[in-house]
């Protein structure tokens, strides 16, 4: 008999792709994969084979983070909030959804996006083990708080001083502060919770699967479930190959993601004045929406999407918001990024990618000459480092390995299952 597998996903592209590579690493011919998610994502799944369970609320998530207005200048707090709140109402309208499918259709495993609560809530109330799937692997609590550094504070770095300690401390009673504050304003905490007892919903007990890298970490994990399967950042929607000019000296990526609407209009201006600057150079800017919209204007192309794996080789630089996705693109294809995040744990990125040595963090005031700096930077051996080390990752055997074990299967090597 097959295995069945529940993927559980909050229907945000970042958060979406990484539970659909997972999908492909399992052979249909051994498993029966579903998808629950929001009502917007059906034609997708069901595109790739899977089969779909749709979550259906008053206000689909999507169209939340278009109302919400995040913007890069937003008071920060505020942003994390809005999201927050927004977030926690679509959960508990989900957890019905989530409910009547898994009863429907009982799974033999769920495999939960980490910020997607009413999936754990689901396995945990159904007695189903669970995997939550990370994309970013520091939301957890690290081994020591004096000296590890706290996450979601806009991109903290390593600091061992006795300030340094100090500001750890203090970061972490925010952050575990923030979390709390969260779950007594919850207007849900039946079908959104963060916390279950003295244990985060987020976190199964089962396996907490690390789909990043562990070389551009600051911490260690308590967790005993947590396990490295590498960074997961190559689906993509089509693998079309889309030949660009090469009559340039350097080509230019540029996304700043699609969480950000209002930030589009002003990266615009920005390249404007780069294309302007380096007449030699082409700049290709992606909104990311995927669509077949493409216009060029002198040295600068502007188009919806385009598919990363088979287009990346293409490009020597990327300018971008350090999402998870295109964040892991850079080091896997060891393209030099600049960072420009926006929201979340994309400051968190940033930081990590500057202090390993694969990009330049730059800010609206330093953006021109932050840019200089990056294409005169010769030494870029810290990245071809990740590079190499992101090769060595095996997150599919991992993920397999996990799957056997959470359901009790009898041993078997990866090439029987593979």
């Amino acid at each position: 008999m097959k295995i069945r597998i529940d993927f559980v996903v909050i229907p945000i592209s970042g958060h979406l792709n990484t539970q659909i590579e997972l999908a492909s690493f399992l052979d249909s011919e051994k498993y029966d994969i579903r998808f629950i998610t929001g009502i917007k994502q059906k034609a997708l799944i069901e595109s790739l084979g899977y089969d779909f369970a749709p979550i259906i609320g008053a206000t689909e998530i999507e169209d939340y983070f278009i109302n919400a207005r995040i913007a890069r200048n937003d008071f920060y707090p505020k942003q994390m909030l809005n999201i927050g709140f927004g977030a926690f109402q679509w959960m508990s309208d989900s957890y019905p959804f989530v409910e009547e499918a898994v009863l429907t259709n009982r799974p033999d495993l769920m495999v939960c996006d980490y910020v997607t609560l009413q999936g754990g809530m689901v396995a945990r109330d159904y007695n189903i083990p669970f995997i939550t799937n990370m994309r970013t692997q520091f939301v957890q609590d690290p081994v020591c708080e004096e000296t590890h550094v706290p996450y979601f504070l806009k991109g903290l770095k390593p600091n061992e001083t006795p300030l340094g300690k100090l500001r750890n401390l203090i970061g972490w009673k925010i952050v575990k502060g923030t979390k709390k504050v969260g779950q007594l304003l919850n207007p849900h905490p039946n079908k959104a919770s963060l916390y279950n007892g003295a244990i985060e919903t987020m976190f199964s007990e089962h396996c907490i699967l690390g789909c990043g890298m562990m070389e551009i970490e600051y911490n260690e994990f308590k967790s005993n479930a947590f396990v490295s399967a590498g960074p997961i950042c190559s689906f993509s929607k089509s693998m079309e190959y889309i030949p660009l000019p090469e009559n340039y000296q350097k080509r230019i990526l540029i996304t700043i993601g699609t969480i950000s609407y209002q930030d589009q209009e002003a990266m615009t201006k920005r390249i404007r004045k780069l294309a302007a600057k380096y007449p030699n150079y082409l700049f290709v800017y992606t909104s990311g929406n995927m669509g077949d919209g493409k216009k060029q204007e002198e040295n600068m192309i502007f188009m919806d999407g385009i598919p990363y794996d088979p287009n990346m080789p293409q490009f020597d630089y990327v300018i971008h918001h350090a999402g998870a996705g295109i964040f892991y693109q850079t080091i896997k294809h060891n393209i030099p990024s600049l960072y420009f995040p926006i929201a979340h744990d994309q400051f968190d990125f940033s930081s990590r990618g500057e202090y390993h040595g694969a990009g330049i963090w730059t800010d609206e005031a330093n953006f021109y000459q932050d840019f200089d700096v990056l294409v005169q930077r010769k030494d870029w051996s810290q990245l071809q480092a990740l590079h190499d080390a992101y090769h060595k990752y095996q997150p599919k055997e991992v993920f397999i390995e996990q799957i056997a074990r959470l359901i009790q299967m009898r041993p078997i090597q990866y090439s029987e299952i593979a």
